[in-house]
């Protein structure tokens, strides 16, 4: 869909840039509803009304703790980075995991806070983190073990979160020192 600037559409990604909280809560909330609706009917298959109930009262949760802290964090972007066109904000979170440097320097510094601030996001919560999948992981091990072989599903998920929390800062400090480098040339 080309827009009369010749542009592509609004997608849903830039969508989510100016969405409200309750928009953001609903959106998040439902979908985690539903993933949890599913997880709990699988746990006790052929009961629907447990698995429903138990996913609208998480999805309720998830959703009104989601969607105030995902604009929180935008309002904190939007002050540190500015105002940013939508594609250059889509460049600069494309240069914090991959890619080349960005050559305009408003991206490249836009680049270098979201890293930065995704660094001492995980940095914060190193050890709780840390902590938290481990014992997800065994926990979801001796589940396995004891329970159902669909829980080894979720020992796969649990221990790719945990290298994901592990290796995650390792690549943003590599990923700020070639932001950084290219900043001082």
């Amino acid at each position: 869909m080309r827009t009369q600037h010749g542009g592509r559409g609004i997608s849903l990604r830039d969508r989510s840039q100016t969405a409200s909280w309750w928009v953001l809560s609903l959106f998040s909330g439902t979908f985690f509803g539903a993933c949890m609706t599913f997880v709990h009917y699988l746990e006790h298959p052929g009961n629907w009304t447990r698995a429903i109930v138990l996913g609208l009262i998480q999805g309720v949760f998830f959703g009104s703790v989601m969607g105030p802290l995902v604009v929180r964090q935008r309002r904190r972007m939007v002050s540190a980075i500015g105002s940013m066109p939508a594609s250059d904000l889509r460049v600069a979170s494309k240069a914090v995991m991959r890619g080349p440097v960005p050559i305009d320097p408003d991206i490249r510094r836009a680049a270098l806070w979201l890293a930065a601030n995704q660094l001492n996001g995980f940095s914060r919560f190193r050890w709780l983190g840390l902590i938290l999948f481990a014992m997800l992981t065994a926990g979801s091990v001796v589940i396995a073990l004891t329970s159902s072989g669909w829980w080894w599903l979720g020992v796969v998920a649990m221990f790719f979160m945990l290298a994901f929390f592990l290796l995650m800062p390792i690549h943003l400090r590599h990923r700020i020192e070639m932001l950084n480098l290219e900043t001082s040339e």
